[in-house]
C-alpha cells in the first residue's frame, strides 16, 4: 500500500497558492528550445526543487505532494515477469542452482532476447573477456570447492582413524584392568 499522507486545510490552501505561483514562473529550464526535448519526470522535478526562496525550497507544499505520488509504485508487471522467468529456470530438476548461476542464466536469456539468438549471436571482444572471466571464476570456485572436499574429507579419515585408535585403546585398556582384575583375584586366593 501506498504511504498514507494527510494535508490540513493550511496545505491545501497553501498548495493552491504555490501551483499558481509555479504556473505563473518562469523556469530557467523551460526555455522554447528545451520545450522541444523530452525531459524525465524525476528531471523536471528535481529542477523544482532547486528552485530556493531565501535559502528555503520555494514550493514545499508541491515537493511534499509530488514526492508522495512518485513514491507510489506505478505497476509491478516488472517483478511478476521475473518470477515467471525464475519459475521457467528453476525446476524440481534443477533446484539446486546457486544465486549467481541463475542471476547468469537471466542475465544471457536477456541479452539473448534483446540482440538476438544464439545462431545469429555476434561475439565481440567485450563479450568474450566476460566470458573468459566469467569461467574463470567458474573454475575458482570449483577448485575452492574440491578442495574444501578434499580437506572434509581428509578431516574425515583423520577423525576416524583418532576414533579406531580410542576404540583399540579402550579396548587395550579393559583388557588390561581385566588381567590385572584376574591376577589380583590369583593372588587373593593364594593366600
Amino acid at each position: 500500500m501506498p504511504p498514507v499522507s494527510k494535508l490540513s486545510s493550511r496545505e491545501i490552501d497553501a498548495l493552491s497558492i504555490e501551483w499558481t505561483l509555479l504556473v505563473l514562473e518562469d523556469l530557467p529550464f523551460c526555455t522554447e528550445e528545451n520545450k522541444k526535448k523530452t525531459i524525465s519526470i524525476s528531471k523536471y522535478w528535481r529542477d523544482i526543487f532547486d528552485l530556493k526562496d531565501i535559502g528555503d525550497s520555494k514550493y514545499p507544499v508541491i515537493e511534499k505532494v509530488v514526492k508522495f505520488v512518485l513514491s507510489i509504485a506505478e505497476a509491478n508487471a516488472s517483478v511478476e515477469r521475473l518470477f515467471i522467468q525464475l519459475f521457467h529456470i528453476i525446476t524440481k530438476y534443477r533446484n539446486k542452482l546457486e544465486t549467481h548461476t541463475v542471476k547468469g542464466l537471466l542475465i544471457t536469456k536477456s541479452y539473448l532476447q534483446a540482440n538476438g539468438t544464439c545462431t545469429n549471436l555476434k561475439i565481440d571482444e567485450t563479450m568474450m573477456y566476460h566470458i573468459k572471466a566469467s569461467h574463470s571464476k567458474y573454475c575458482e570456485r570449483n577448485l575452492e570447492r574440491k578442495d574444501y572436499r578434499r580437506e572434509d574429507s581428509l578431516e574425515k579419515r583423520l577423525q576416524e582413524e583418532v576414533n579406531k585408535e580410542y576404540t583399540q585403546n579402550k579396548k587395550l585398556k579393559s583388557i588390561e584392568e581385566k588381567k590385572d582384575t584376574f591376577k589380583k583375584a590369583r593372588k587373593y586366593r593364594k593366600s
